[in-house]
């Protein structure tokens, strides 16, 4: 992999270098194309050493977005954007710009500069924890042990036997953390209040994590607010997903619910949880009255593809620059791809609990 990896960056340096990216971002092939950018959260701290698959600091994500200006992307709505991509109307250089979860550290340093350089926004926005606003539990989880980095921590309820946080040991906490949540059935509330005892168990505060609205969501007035400048449409209640059908269109409806309460808009598209789904998924969102889904993989949306499966580039802080640019030229399609195979196995990561299928956290997405 490390191979593959390091001949696709010298053959992306080459095209550069040579003019090619130029050249393929202002050809006929790319303007019948579009680009799904996909954005998680921006740091307020140090998330994003964290986890750098999904956060990035806020000064490269302003650099990403002056990149786009001095490209001359076209960033459209989404709406418009699909609407001209079935027509064959698309302007040169189209992109739009998706944002999942809706967690706070991208509503108070990402809203800003994206306000700022003009790019309408689509929030794929998860609503459980809009209401009940405490850290995320999988996400927080994973960061407490991340923060007490070389460690041993001791709890016998949840650990058999003391566990070192090097990296093999974190994963391992983690999953228990977590799998101990699952088979208890914890409630929101429950699952906070044993954040807040391993947080203390590993000498870290976790009240001032959660007044620094650390690894949160926006809260409602938050959510309204951002809504006058965002189009926020689906992802599900509870960011997961099911293999029963009731169940799933319940999370829909719930999400929805919330959604179009606060922000008194008609929600009609769609992200999947992780990024990842099931060949029905887009069959049962047809039947909701979806739009689009936006799924996992790279690459640029074509007029043929299924609206219900759309391509998309997720940008992290792990994501070198020439890959970057490679996906907004449209020059990353010159370069052969590994065609991306479902499993939900090894894919997906998840844990089924009475019919419901869980992800086990923010680094099983890493697929995303």
């Amino acid at each position: 992999m490390a191979l593959v990896a390091g001949i696709k960056s010298a053959v992306l340096r080459i095209a550069a270098a040579t003019g090619v990216f130029k050249l393929v971002l202002n050809s006929e092939w790319r303007r019948q194309r579009l680009v799904i950018l996909c954005y998680h959260g921006i740091a307020t701290h140090d998330e994003h050493l964290c986890f750098p698959d999904f956060y990035m600091h806020p000064s490269l994500f302003e650099a990403r977005m002056e990149h786009l200006r001095k490209r001359e992307i076209r960033v459209l709505p989404l709406d418009e954007a699909l609407d001209r991509l079935e027509a064959g109307t698309l302007p040169p250089r189209s992109a739009t710009i998706g944002i999942d979860d809706g967690f706070y550290g991208m509503y108070a340093e990402g809203r800003p500069v994206l306000r700022r350089f003009g790019f309408p926004t689509t929030v794929y926005m998860t609503t459980y924890y809009v209401d009940y606003n405490v850290p995320v539990f999988d996400p927080i989880a994973e960061y407490l042990l991340w923060k007490a980095n070389g460690q041993t921590v001791e709890w016998k309820e949840i650990f058999p036997e003391p566990i070192h946080l090097d990296d093999p040991g974190r994963c391992r906490a983690a999953a228990m953390v977590r799998n101990y949540a699952i088979l208890r059935k914890l409630s929101g509330s429950a699952k906070n209040e044993l954040l807040s005892e391993l947080a203390g168990r590993l000498g870290i505060d976790y009240q001032d994590l959660c007044a620094r609205r650390m690894l949160c969501l926006v809260n409602a007035p938050e959510l309204r607010e951002w809504a006058r400048e965002a189009d926020f449409q689906l992802h599900s209640h509870r960011h997961r997903l099911s293999r029963a059908r009731e169940t799933f269109r319940r999370q829909l409806g719930e999400n929805q619910t919330v959604l179009e309460t606060l922000t008194g808009r008609k929600c009609h598209h769609f992200s999947y949880p992780g990024g990842m789904y099931l060949p029905e998924f887009p069959v049962w969102l047809r039947e909701y009255g979806i739009r689009s889904a936006v799924c996992c993989g790279g690459g640029l949306a074509a007029p043929a593809v299924d609206p219900l499966l759309l391509p998309r580039v997720v940008d992290s802080s792990n994501l070198p620059w020439k890959h970057f640019d490679s996906w907004i030229t449209g020059a990353s399609a010159l370069v052969p791809r590994r065609r991306s195979v479902f499993d939900p196995d090894q894919l997906m990561q998840v844990l089924e609990d009475e019919g419901e299928v869980l992800q086990r956290s923010f680094h099983a997405a890493a697929g995303k």
